[in-house]
Parts: C-alpha cells; sequence; structure tokens
C-alpha cells in the first residue's frame, strides 16, 4: 500500500506539471554515488552510498522528485546489516544566473521508506522498515540547460527495530535535464 501511495503522488505531480510549465522547466535524472555514514547507540559505520534520483522542475528553482539509495552495508562479529530506500519530495534550486547556468545552491526534503537487512551468522535474518522525513543540501555547478554536476548531503533517521539510525550521505551527483 505504502508504494502505491508514493507512485500515486508522483505520477499526479506529473500530470499537473505541463500546467504550470515555465522558464528552467522539464523532467531531470541523475545518479549519485559517494559514502555513507550509518550511526545507531554510539556504533559509526561507513560504506559506499549510491543512488539514482528523477523528477521534474516547475521552473527553475522549484521541482519534485522520486528516489532510490543503497546507503550500503555493514559486518561486524557475524553481524551483516544492509541499508536502502526510496522516497518522493520536493526540491529546491537557486541558481547565481540564469536557471540552470553557473552556480547554485539547493536543497530537497520529503518522505523516505527506509529498509534494514540484517544477519547474523548461524541464526538467519530479519527486516524492518520506517517511514521518516529526508532532508538535503547540494552546492554545484550546471554546465549548460541539460548538465549539472553538484556535492550532496543528505540526512534520515529512521527508526528500525525499535532504535533510531542516523544516516548521512555525501555524494557527487550527475544531472541531466530535459
Amino acid at each position: 500500500m505504502k508504494h502505491h501511495v508514493l507512485l500515486a503522488g508522483l505520477a499526479a505531480a506529473f500530470m499537473v506539471a505541463p500546467a504550470f510549465a515555465a522558464e528552467g522547466a522539464g523532467g531531470f535524472i541523475r545518479a549519485e554515488a559517494g559514502n555513507s555514514n550509518l550511526s545507531i547507540d554510539g556504533y559509526d559505520g561507513n560504506d559506499t552510498a549510491y543512488g539514482v534520483r528523477g523528477g521534474y522542475f516547475f521552473n527553475g528553482n522549484v521541482g519534485v522528485e522520486a528516489f532510490y539509495t543503497n546507503f550500503g552495508k555493514d559486518s561486524d562479529s557475524g553481524l551483516t546489516a544492509e541499508l536502502d530506500g526510496y522516497g518522493v519530495g520536493i526540491v529546491g534550486k537557486k541558481n547565481m544566473t540564469a536557471a540552470h547556468q553557473g552556480f547554485f545552491v539547493g536543497g530537497r526534503v520529503g518522505v523516505a521508506h527506509v529498509n534494514l537487512d540484517a544477519s547474523l551468522a548461524g541464526f538467519g535474518s530479519v527486516s524492518d522498515s520506517s517511514n521518516r522525513v529526508y532532508l538535503g543540501g547540494e552546492i554545484g555547478y550546471d554546465f549548460n540547460e541539460n548538465i549539472g554536476l553538484s556535492l550532496d548531503v543528505n540526512h534520515v533517521r529512521p527508526q528500525v527495530f525499535g532504535d533510531t539510525i542516523r544516516v548521512t550521505t555525501a555524494t557527487l551527483g550527475f544531472e541531466y535535464r530535459f
């Protein structure tokens, strides 16, 4: 059911998008890769994070996005945990010159569905998930109206198995707008 609500919201946003079309409006897709930091009860782990985002800018400054991110995997003393998530949200962006030109700063906020799969050698595996607000910020450079690079920091705090996990990713993003 949760999947259907997220997809329905994104589909509705895409259907009404042409009515709000303005300078800088259009679809985008972006790939991100970098580092994730997972922190729970004083334990910190780092791994490679990667993901994909796609969405629609209603103008040069405001849009909607959907994403999938693999936050990474960590192992310690026979316990292995893997974390990933997907979600939808709103993105904001301010270029220093024209829409999608030159240096910019941006941010995002939305709802993420985060999954944790854990296994203990010899005992099996368990899974849990959580819906939480995610926040992010970025700085970058748009080479033209179609291509941009950014440094992004995103943060989510899912609650799984009764504990809150702090997940922070720092990634390099490549964005293509169409």
